[in-house]
């Protein structure tokens, strides 16, 4: 099977202002391989993360989660709310961080915030 990828973010606005930011991400082909009955969508099995040693920060059990990338997101400055997310593995979180700067520090668009070349290092 090709190595193409197995996550999708969208977010959406309604006319009123809500939003949504949602990521999906099945890990491993097809997932869990389970689907939520009359749902149409595989369940994601990123609890395969977890580590089997015992003493691991990572080991499997009650009340833990294990370490994911998964990071949908809001911001809101005064009345600007932005919903977003970016793919990308490991590089997710500080390529969140980028973006936010980007946005903040730096009064850039969302489209060139998302498009400096400093999130794309996991493309690489």
């Amino acid at each position: 099977m090709p190595d193409a990828g197995d996550t999708t973010y969208l977010s959406v606005v309604d006319r009123e202002g809500n939003m949504v930011s949602l990521i999906e991400s099945n890990y491993s082909e097809f997932g869990s391989g389970l689907v939520a009955e009359g749902a149409g969508f595989v369940l994601h099995n990123r609890g395969a993360l977890f580590n089997l040693e015992a003493g691991s920060p990572d080991a499997l059990a009650g009340h833990k989660r294990p370490l994911h990338t998964l990071i949908p997101a809001f911001m809101q400055k005064d009345q600007i709310r932005i919903a977003f997310g970016i793919m990308g593995g490991w590089n997710q979180a500080q390529a969140h961080a980028q973006f936010v700067s980007h946005v903040v520090d730096f009064n850039q668009n969302i489209q060139a915030a998302l498009e400096n070349g400093a999130l794309h290092q996991a493309d690489v």
